[in-house]
């Protein structure tokens, strides 16, 4: 093989190798801000490493026997974005939802949050300056896709009780999410299978890379696709969807120079809509403005027009939220720019590493292998992706206007990436062995980096196990709680005693179906004399005010667990034998919205009598 392709070789096998045993921290980052070094168990990443010799395997005879990649691409963009999450947390159900619903990226909680009744989405500007974190910097094109979404699964209930109900099993202790309407709640979904969203790009990029190099060539860069580093690493992110909006603009931007001026307009509405989206496609203009200079290089007025079309769809999207809000992306940009315009890092050492940190993430041998197509300049057809890429990168990094993580940032771009790395390839040795050479090397590091760079987390803990049974005198009482006109939960038994200046309550809780409430409890004392006490609030397995233990969101159906409560007695208590009135409502404030309570001879009373309990004075 010639020397370029080891020299791309080199370059991804040396990176795994730095990366794997942690060599040098600094091609994570520095100054001020670095990826996290973290190795996955070893016998999670073997799973990876088996799952990505089947796909590289699998990808390599399907394109050596001239069969068809595109299912085949998009099982391992799934397969292998999911394990990405999995080999650094073992549960990557839990990751995505938590992901999806957290406050980090907040898409989907701002969608559940924002007054749409009182109009707050119609001054977005204003709204991005009284929140924070990614919100502040975004225009609403997210926030009102879940909007649309929650809209839409509220005129389906029967679909959405049955999305939710396993979202809210997993999640059952988080009372902010628990909160949601069951739509709010089903259109965590959206997120958790961006995965799948994120394998619709091999669409568009086929596309692309069948005008500019060959099927041959466009059957590698699906292959390629599953195996970029960032698609799978940061798989719960909207970041790895962005790729499909900048590949369709590119293909319609394609299509628009070979035939109609619709095709133009169609690029820059998706360019439009990714902006309407994230000002982070800023790039993506660009990438655009570049590769249409280059390709009309002879003929300027031709690129000017072109231009002109791609900016006319650019618009629509903007201007269909004008007309009914008065807002437009110059008072978003300017929001944007009020709450993230300082840079408080070294701006030289930034300006590579922000162009670093995108090429480590998409893959740093394909990047080679694009920039190795300078060096075979075709006059009759020169590396225009890798020319457009490149000048587009080395000048948004010189702006100074990205701020750290530009290969998750940034990620929308690694299509143009693949095209320019397939087209160097091309151009160095056309031959099954380099391509191959050059995907079993860009894999390896792949693996290296989804497996020791963890990325995506949440901060979301899991489900609390049941609370076991614990051994004693047990009193049956088989009495059921009432919630929507059906059993919610049923209390088995009881046992209870005195102890010191309090009584120490046990209740054996039975859970009949999931529940999407967080009922409270109350236990209020009667003493021999008729005489109550104050009554005492809690939630199940309460302990030092921490009320989401085990809230009956999380009461398994059919599972005994059980709950103990702490009652205390009032000062010079009499003797004698005590009984507590226990009952269950839905909201703290309003004890008096009591369940009804069926029970075992039929009778129906919104509380439970225990006891007698037998109190002996000091």
């Amino acid at each position: 093989m010639p020397r370029s392709i080891w020299l791309i070789i080199a370059l991804s096998v040396g990176l795994a190798i730095i990366i794997g045993f942690d060599l040098t921290p600094w091609v994570r980052g520095g100054y001020g801000w670095r990826w996290e070094y973290h190795p996955a168990e070893f016998s999670r990443t073997i799973v990876l490493i088996i799952t990505m010799l089947a796909y590289v395997a699998g990808g390599i005879w399907i394109i050596r026997h001239t069969r068809h990649i595109m299912l085949w691409g998009i099982i391992g963009t799934i397969a292998i974005s999911y394990l990405a999450v999995y080999v650094h947390t073992g549960d990557a159900f839990h990751t995505m939802l938590g992901r999806t619903i957290g406050s980090t990226t907040a898409q989907h909680e701002a969608a559940a949050q924002l007054d749409w009744e009182g109009g707050e989405w119609e001054n977005w500007s204003d709204y991005m300056r009284s929140t924070d974190g990614h919100i502040a910097l975004a225009p609403p094109g997210a926030v009102l896709w879940y909007g649309m979404l929650n809209n839409t699964l509220d005129n389906i209930p029967t679909l959405t009780e049955t999305l939710r109900e396993p979202l809210v099993t997993a999640d059952c202790q988080n009372y902010a999410f628990i909160s949601y309407t069951p739509a709010e709640q089903a259109s965590a979904w959206f997120g958790m299978l961006m995965p799948l969203w994120a394998s619709l790009t091999i669409f568009p990029l086929a596309a692309i890379a069948r005008r500019l190099t060959d099927e041959e060539g466009a059957k590698w860069a699906v292959l390629w696709w599953a195996l970029v580093p960032g698609v799978a690493a940061f798989a719960s992110s909207w970041n790895t969807l962005y790729p499909l909006l900048a590949a369709l603009a590119f293909w319609m931007l394609l299509r628009g120079f070979e035939s109609s001026r619709l095709w133009l307009i169609g690029s820059g509405f998706f360019t439009g809509l990714a902006l309407f989206t994230n000002f982070a496609f800023m790039p993506l203009l660009g990438v655009l403005g570049v590769y249409t200079l280059a390709h009309y290089w002879r003929n300027f007025p031709r690129a000017v027009i072109a231009g002109v079309w791609v900016g006319i769809g650019i618009l629509i999207p903007w201007l269909i939220f004008y007309l009914p809000t008065g807002q437009t992306i110059f008072d978003m940009l300017q929001a944007a720019l009020d709450y993230h315009f300082d840079l408080d890092r070294p701006y030289w050492f930034w300006v590579g590493m922000h162009i670093w940190d995108f090429v480590m993430w998409a893959g740093a041998g394909l990047m080679l292998a694009g920039l190795l197509a300078f060096r075979h300049w075709n006059k009759q057809k020169p590396p225009l992706m890798t020319l457009a890429l490149s000048i587009t990168l080395i000048v948004m990094a010189l702006s100074g206007t990205a701020r750290g993580e530009t290969g998750r940032v940034w990620l929308f771009l690694a299509p143009m990436l693949l095209i320019a790395a397939v087209d160097g390839v091309r151009r160095i040795d056309n031959t099954s062995r380099a391509f191959t050479a050059v995907t079993a090397s860009h894999a390896l590091l792949s693996v290296v980096l989804i497996a020791n760079l963890p990325v995506m987390d949440t901060d979301y803990p899991k489900p609390p196990p049941p609370p076991m049974v614990a051994g004693g005198i047990n009193y049956p009482l088989n009495s059921s709680f009432m919630a929507n006109e059906k059993p919610a939960f049923v209390l088995e038994s009881w046992y209870a005693a005195q102890r010191g200046d309090s009584i120490h309550l046990a209740l054996q809780w039975r859970g009949t179906h999931q529940m999407y409430a967080p009922y409270w409890f109350s236990a209020m004392l009667i003493a021999p004399d008729g005489s109550t006490s104050q009554p005492i609030l809690w939630q199940p397995r309460e302990v030092d005010g921490k009320q989401n233990r085990y809230p009956t969101t999380c009461w398994q159906p059919n599972v005994l667990f059980e709950d103990e409560v702490i009652i205390p007695l009032p000062a010079d208590a009499p003797s004698g034998d005590w009984w507590i009135s226990l009952a269950a409502f839905g909201d703290s404030t309003q004890p008096e919205g009591r369940l009804q309570v069926f029970h075992m001879d039929t009778t129906i009373d919104s509380q439970v009598g225990i006891g007698p309990v037998h109190v002996t004075e000091g």
